[in-house]
This record gives C-alpha cells, structure tokens and sequence, in this order.
C-alpha cells in the first residue's frame, strides 16, 4: 500500500507457498509467513490485515496494512500473472542462452510451485522456483 511502511517476510518464507495466501481469502488459516519478524494476518470479515509482526506471539510496536477482500484478491491475481511472466521471461532466457541441456517444464495456468532451488549450468546461476521444472538429463 502506497506510503505505508513495509513490512517484509520472516526468514524461511518464500514465493513456493504463495497459494497458501489463497486460504486467507476463503476463510483458511493463513500462511507460514517466517520468523523474525513473523508478520501476522488476520480476517475480520471483509478486511484482511497484515500486521509487521506477532505472528508467533507479542510484538511491540507492530505496524499493520488493511485491505478489503476484493483488493486481497486483486492482489494475488497479480502475482500469479507476475510469476506467469516470470516463467515465460525465464523460458524465454534459457531457450536463448545454450541451455539445451536443461529439460523444463510448466503449467502456468496453474502455477503450481513446491520448492526453491538454485541450478548451475557452466558459469551461470539460474534462480528459479520448482515443480520438478527443471531435470538435467542423466
């Protein structure tokens, strides 16, 4: 939200787990959002808030952000587009830069991502987020 101050993950979480904000806007539980901070969500019919920290316990002075159900929603719809164009650049990249050695495959209509992982082909390290989307043939 413009002009409010940030408020940033805890360690060990990562964009693998982002449909599990999806659980927020039904009504679920809201997801593992790390540690140190641990920032807080909470569902108060119609608004989701996103609290700086508390999400393991009493924080002091927390900061929090607001957003109606509808803008929630808007939001996650522009990450699963942000990572669709994500996928497609990065398709883009390795079908440009001799990685032909790198099988990859996708769904990006349903985005569906279980882990991190880091793969190093020659000199260059490609971030990526996997659902066995990459395999180096044996």
């Amino acid at each position: 939200m413009e002009g409010a101050p940030p408020i940033i993950p805890g360690c060990c979480c990562g964009l693998e787990s982002w449909r599990e904000w999806l659980e927020v806007s039904s009504g679920g539980k809201a997801p593992w959002t790390g540690h140190d901070p641990s920032p807080l969500i909470e569902r108060e019919e119609d608004i989701i808030r996103i609290w700086s920290d508390g999400g393991l316990g009493g924080a002091d002075a927390c900061h929090s952000i607001e957003f109606t159900l509808d803008q929630f929603i808007d939001a996650l719809n522009c990450v699963q587009s942000d990572l669709k164009d994500f996928l497609e650049a990065l398709e883009h990249w390795l079908a440009t830069n001799d990685c032909s050695d790198f099988k990859y495959s996708w769904n990006c209509s349903t985005l569906r991502f279980r882990s991190a992982a880091i793969l190093k082909t020659q000199s260059r390290t490609l971030p990526m987020l996997t659902d066995s989307i990459f395999t180096h043939p044996a």
